[in-house]
């Protein structure tokens, strides 16, 4: 029971510690109210046993610099409190802790992506989108540590299975914003053009042809980190109390899967024979350069937006439509936020999208997913 418990301390040291972004202990006397306090129901006595029976209960503030440790525990806190000092400093003029480690949240998600472009030597322009996609569910969060799941509200609505594979993993501190992702879908697209002969044949044409596979990285440094909070509008963990924006810098790091198989189109519709198929293949990497902004818009209100282009390589693998090459090309990431905080209550409503570009001799296709998510949530 003891290693446990000491495993236990260690994880919650070196692994919520270093990316902890409510971990900062600044007041916020306008917005946080000091609870009343709770009788003690244990020892408190500080001697070398005090740090156990504190984690026993709930009650050990990594921060207060009397509790005595072992040296490797004692080593593993020093570490955190390096790592917040360093990584989530703020200026307090600007931007406070809530002063809550855990909140509770009710999230409805909802996406769509779109495929668009000119095909067969750049000759065939098409559009097409996939349907709308919604989600909803709950989440329970300590510090850095979040447990959510999610129902697919298609499933439940219409009774058809909606294929598609969501993960998305982020973090962030004050100088670092970090997001993994992996999406992978086989769902129908709707085509609103392809080509320009085909008048109303195929608008809105249920076309099952598309594969898509996304999976990849996000790395961003913050720069003016000290006065501006990306937590504060995308994580509810922080508090802007003056507008504030920074430049922001990173890599993105992805591999994306398209196969656009028509066969289907060329059943029903002999007259499409002449679109090829296409599938592409690709390992991206590209350096993000862009601009956020905290507007406070007065003593509750803050309104968010972010704009990351990229510039970066294309390496195509054997099995694409053209074969493997190297080119250059463009992508995006944009998002906005719209939250509004009461007492320890919040509401938020996120945008979110991006996109990549597939630019060779014979097509030209942009593939950008688009999010809309409103949250509604509890700190304590």
């Amino acid at each position: 029971m003891k290693m446990r418990r000491l495993l236990i301390f260690i994880v919650l040291v070196m692994g919520l510690g270093m990316l902890n972004a409510e971990s900062m202990d600044v007041a916020c006397d306008s917005i946080v109210h000091t609870a009343p306090a709770i009788k003690q129901t244990w020892d408190t006595t500080r001697d070398n046993g005090y740090w156990k029976r504190a984690l026993r209960h709930l009650q050990l503030d990594i921060n207060d610099t009397t509790v005595k440790y072992p040296s490797f525990i004692d080593f593993c806190v020093n570490v955190y409190r390096w790592g917040d000092r360093t990584f989530n400093g703020y200026d307090s003029t600007y931007v406070v802790s809530t002063n809550k480690k855990w909140k509770l949240m009710v999230k409805n998600n909802n996406w769509f992506s779109t495929l668009n472009g000119e095909l067969n030597k750049k000759e065939v322009p098409f559009l097409m989108h996939s349907n709308f996609t919604s989600s909803f569910g709950g989440s329970i969060s300590y510090m850095a540590l979040s447990l959510y799941y999610m129902f697919n509200l298609n499933d439940l609505i219409t009774g058809h299975k909606v294929k598609y594979k969501k993960f998305d993993l982020s973090f962030t501190c004050s100088r670092i914003y970090f997001n993994a992702f992996y999406n992978e879908d086989s769902y129908p697209y709707y085509i609103h053009k392809l080509g320009d002969d085909f008048g109303s044949d195929l608008k809105d044409y249920k076309f099952h042809g598309v594969s898509r596979f996304l999976k990849g990285l996000n790395v961003c440094y913050i720069f003016n980190n000290r006065r501006y909070a990306q937590a504060a509008s995308y994580c509810f963990s922080k508090y802007q109390r003056k507008s504030a924006g920074s430049f922001i810098a990173g890599l993105h790091i992805f591999q994306e899967n398209v196969s656009m198989n028509f066969d289907q189109l060329r059943e029903e519709f002999p007259n499409t024979s002449w679109v090829d198929d296409i599938r592409y293949k690709y390992n991206g990497y590209s350096l993000l350069f862009g601009y956020g902004y905290n507007w406070v818009l007065g003593k509750n209100w803050l309104y968010n937006i972010t704009a990351i282009p990229g510039f970066g390589m294309r390496k195509t693998y054997s099995t694409s439509s053209e074969g493997a090459m190297t080119f250059w090309s463009f992508d995006y990431r944009a998002k906005m936020a719209i939250i509004l905080n009461r007492g320890n209550f919040f509401y938020g409503l996120h945008l979110l999208t991006d996109g990549r570009w597939y630019l060779t001799h014979q097509h030209s296709v942009f593939n950008s997913s688009h999010e809309l998510d409103a949250t509604v949530g509890f700190r304590f």
